[in-house]
């Protein structure tokens, strides 16, 4: 058996209670099954695949007593956590900006900790070659802390506030006309 999952319930090893005689023929079983995609068989169990692990003999004759080996062993499944972030729709993302990279396989229920807010200290966004003087502000991730039960896409994204230039007055003019500032 699995050393921390066991066996799965539904698949049943089979009890060979023939009597047999020196030289006959055994016919060893087939490889075991399940249909279990979970470590106990419900719902509530962890997600992940049974694997039998093949009898150690083959048809034999038989000459003496004979135990036949085969194992089961349960890998869990594993989760990615994979971040995007969208640059504002005008303006871009930050060029020094960049994205968090998990890289972790997570077992199911691992608890995830999203990666803090993204910061930049470039106060301008580039537009057709050209800098727009402005403000950048990370507006946030799409999920808190959490506990995988599945791949999870984090997105976040970048607003962009570009500074307002002083208008120059305009003119005016007066009874003489003279301009007046």
């Amino acid at each position: 058996p699995d050393t921390v999952y066991g066996v799965p319930d539904d698949a049943i090893t089979p009890v060979d209670s023939n009597v047999y005689d020196y030289k006959d023929d055994v016919t060893v079983e087939d490889d075991l099954t399940t249909s279990w995609k979970t470590s106990d068989g419900t719902t509530a169990g962890i997600p992940g695949e049974w694997k039998f692990t093949p009898w150690d003999k083959d048809d034999f004759e038989i000459t003496e007593n004979t135990t036949i080996h085969g194992a089961w062993t349960f890998t869990p499944d594993t989760y990615m956590v994979t971040y995007v972030v969208n640059g504002d729709k005008d303006y871009g993302t930050p060029p020094d900006s960049t994205t968090p990279v998990d890289g972790k396989a997570y077992n199911y229920k691992d608890p995830v900790k999203v990666a803090d807010g993204l910061n930049t200290k470039c106060d301008y966004a580039m537009v057709n070659g050209k800098k727009v003087n402005g403000t950048w502000k990370f507006i946030g991730w799409d999920k808190k802390d959490f506990l995988i039960t599945e791949n999870t896409v984090i997105t976040g994204g970048w607003q962009f506030t570009p500074d307002k230039s002083p208008t120059p007055p305009t003119p005016k003019t007066g009874d003489d006309n003279n301009i007046i500032l």
